[in-house]
């Protein structure tokens, strides 16, 4: 596992400097984000940058921590969209990856543990995980 410590420029070894101007919110958090050290970053961050496919083989890993212990922790958008956010990466990323694949579809099985409203809230995430592990 990465030292979450550093911050994912450092991990990756690539400066991306500033964002061009004008700079979206999005370039602005993007780029700020990878600034930051890893463990620092927020939900929202994580679901940004992993969204973006940024860091990706770094971050999941992290995502999955936070995921294990808040499932349906929302990245700024509903309850779980951090969780729906990673079950969406391209199926080649799961491919390569097995254990991270076992872990997240662990995860997924612990959701029938949580309360039908909470659970109905999450409405993109139940899509999510269906497609997942189709």
């Amino acid at each position: 596992m990465a030292d979450i410590e550093i911050s994912l420029q450092g991990l990756e070894g690539d400066s991306w400097g500033v964002p061009p101007a004008p700079a979206t919110e999005l370039a602005t958090l993007v780029f700020s984000s990878r600034l930051k050290p890893v463990k620092s970053l927020t939900p929202v961050e994580l679901r940004v940058l992993i969204a973006q496919q940024i860091g990706v083989e770094i971050l999941v890993p992290v995502a999955l921590d936070l995921l294990q212990q808040y499932p349906f922790v929302c990245g700024s958008l509903y309850p779980g969209d951090l969780l729906a956010t990673v079950l969406r990466l391209d199926p080649s990323f799961w491919a390569e990856r097995p254990e991270l694949r076992v872990r997240t579809s662990g995860l997924l099985d612990s959701l029938s543990e949580y309360p039908e409203n909470l659970r109905s809230l999450a409405g993109p995430l139940i899509n999510a995980a269906r497609d997942f592990d189709a």
